[in-house]
């Protein structure tokens, strides 16, 4: 078979095609990507986790009781965060969350913010990375963590429970 007649390069031609059609069907409006980089800069947050996913659906996974509990996992170089996300109530939610740090310890002084409508809350996170937040509102909210040893700010992209 010739490099030309590959199946790799067959669907290098269509996906090639598919951008120009798009790329001409539905272009990006001029300027977008000066605005979002103006966009970000001036919201004054230095990294925001942009790699999350859903790890696991319990109500996915065939557990014999129902339930709408999630876990979402997010990384930033050698910081991972995983986060527990489950109802309380009809009307609330909880989070659990873990924090690691690579080849390093949790420093003292760690905080974890919820950031949602109803108003922020803070919490320490202990030496084992672990932080929970109870009584949560269904609504946006983000997770906003402060480091004692840094100024960074890092913080998850909004989420729903």
């Amino acid at each position: 078979m010739s490099e030309e007649s590959s199946p790799r390069s067959a669907d290098s031609a269509i996906l090639e095609r598919l951008g120009r059609m798009w790329q001409e069907a539905d272009p990006p409006p001029p300027g977008l990507a000066d605005d979002l980089v103006a966009f970000v800069a001036a919201a004054g947050v230095e990294s925001e986790w942009a790699d999350m996913h859903l790890v696991m659906s319990d109500d996915l996974a065939g557990v014999r009781a129902a339930s709408d509990a999630k876990t979402l996992e997010f990384e930033l170089g050698a910081i991972a965060l995983l986060v527990r996300v489950a109802p309380e109530s009809s009307t609330t939610g909880r989070i659990d969350g873990w924090l690691t740090i690579e080849d390093a310890d949790i420093p003292t002084g760690t905080f974890v913010t919820l950031v949602a409508d109803d108003g922020d809350r803070t919490t320490h996170v202990d030496d084992a990375g672990r932080f929970e937040f109870s009584g949560i509102r269904e609504s946006p909210w983000r997770l906003r963590f402060s480091f004692s040893d840094s100024t960074q700010l890092i913080q998850t992209p909004h989420r729903q429970w």
